[in-house]
């Protein structure tokens, strides 16, 4: 092997080697400029207002409906009209009382509904069929008539509603970036505050129990009922709630995780749920 021969194997080699170490880099022309990914700014996650429920009442009782309102620095009594129908915005009562039907579809005040939504008026019409105005605005909207579940002798429904035994109007609008939890992420969290409130009622540590109790009722029932807890024992959906029946029916707010509780007895009443309390998981009488 000739000396020319040699130093040009050399050469190569030794570029091969420098290669291997350093990349292109040191190579004249051939130092191809690495584009870094761009850094995207984080995603502000939208502030929810929490809901306006906690101590609201409904009562039709012999024709005369009443309710009762939270939203005031004290507890209001409100006489309602004739055929007063509930009307909840992003989950919330409100103290609109001019719903009405026409041709068995709600009629809604289109002013107080964009207020309420932070929406300028998408219509000079005073009132608009609420499925209507729930498309203008780009909202959610639920109607829920109660006539179908005492038809069917069903104690609860499995429609989208607040409240059974009473009809009432759902319309509802988020931000994109309001972080909801999933309906999985809610029965983990139901879950897991299901377990505080066992303990507080037993003054005992939660055992599992995946075998169903023969009696309805009592400390392995209530095991039972946390243990085997899936997203499948959630009853219905609406813009704002999860619906679980847990001796009476939970109200899971997906944005803010509070927990109201609904309860049906001469009246339909909604209050907040503590997990905490001794007596939370107790039925009533």
């Amino acid at each position: 092997m000739t000396s020319t021969v040699i130093r040009v194997t050399c050469g190569i080699m030794s570029a091969m080697m420098f290669y291997h170490l350093h990349g292109t880099a040191g190579f004249p022309g051939r130092n191809a400029k690495i584009e870094e990914e761009p850094v995207l700014p984080e995603t502000e996650i939208a502030e929810i207002e929490p809901v306006t429920l906690d101590g609201f009442m409904h009562e039709d009782f012999l024709g005369e409906a009443t309710a009762i309102f939270p939203w005031t620095d004290g507890v209001e009594w409100l006489p309602m009209p004739e055929n007063y129908m509930p009307l909840f915005i992003n989950g919330s009562i409100t103290d609109c009382t001019s719903v009405y039907m026409q041709d068995g579809v709600p009629m809604l005040p289109v002013e107080y509904v964009c207020e309420a939504l932070g929406e300028a008026p998408v219509s000079e019409d005073e009132y608009l069929p609420a499925d209507v105005l729930a498309e203008l605005l780009g909202a959610e909207y639920y109607y829920y008539n109660d006539a179908e579940r005492q038809e069917k002798s069903l104690k609860i429904s499995p429609r989208p509603h607040m409240m059974y035994n009473a009809d009432h109007v759902m319309i509802g609008k988020y931000p994109d970036t309001a972080a909801a939890k999933t309906s999985e992420q809610t029965i983990e969290f139901l879950y897991e505050q299901l377990i505080v409130s066992y303990k507080a009622l037993y003054e005992t540590e939660f055992v599992p129990l995946y075998e169903k109790p023969e009696e309805p009722y009592g400390q392995d029932w209530d095991r039972w009922l946390i243990s085997t807890l899936s997203v499948d024992d959630i009853l219905c959906e609406t813009d704002r709630f999860y619906v679980v029946p847990i001796i009476w029916e939970l109200y899971i707010d997906k944005y803010t995780s509070e927990v109201f509780l609904m309860y049906n007895g001469l009246a339909n009443t909604i209050t907040r749920f503590d997990f905490t309390d001794k007596n939370a998981l107790v039925p009533a009488g």
